[in-house]
């Protein structure tokens, strides 16, 4: 990379690295932190222990609400790809002749 391009991007670096990381500060309230929890007196089952898992452990939730998703994106993919190829269509990489 060249200098003058280098130069140009230089604002936008400081932005992200200094201002950006200043901007959570502003809007808070020296009270305390805020807390929030879900009502759980009319669940059961997973949706009980998930909102549990919510209210007490909020990076196990993370974790496993991240999990999930990945799980059933790669299902998703899968049974996709299964359609297809009943349906007699040819699934591979595409190469590219430059």
């Amino acid at each position: 990379m060249k200098f003058k391009e280098i130069k140009s991007v230089l604002p936008w670096i400081l932005i992200l690295l200094v201002l950006f990381p200043l901007s959570f500060f502003l809007g808070v309230e020296k009270e305390g932190l805020l807390e929030m929890h879900v009502d759980t007196s009319k669940l059961e089952g997973i949706r009980l222990w998930l909102t549990n898992l919510y209210n007490t452990q909020r990076l196990s939730f993370a974790f496993v609400v991240t999990l999930t998703m990945a799980s059933v994106g790669i299902v998703i993919a899968f049974v996709t790809d299964l359609i297809l190829r009943l349906l007699g269509l040819e699934i591979g990489k595409i190469q590219h002749h430059e």
